[in-house]
């Protein structure tokens, strides 16, 4: 299937597979850091595991970034 990601198209995600999931594939180091955006809503963390992807999804992947 494929979803959207920061505005650029993800080929062959699997199915059914949780935003926590398609994260520690993709950007593990920065997880601690993250703010997600699913279909334009913000998920908290907790949801990450129940949130199931669907072709079509959009994910927003933003970091955190303290400064001052």
């Amino acid at each position: 299937m494929n979803i959207v990601v920061n505005g650029e198209t993800v080929a062959g995600v699997s199915e059914g597979l949780s935003v926590r999931a398609f994260l520690e594939n993709r950007a593990s180091s920065l997880m601690e850091t993250m703010l997600i955006e699913h279909n334009q809503c913000v998920l908290l963390k907790h949801e990450w595991d129940a949130t199931e992807l669907k072709d079509g999804d959009r994910l927003e992947l933003l970091t955190i970034v303290a400064g001052g």
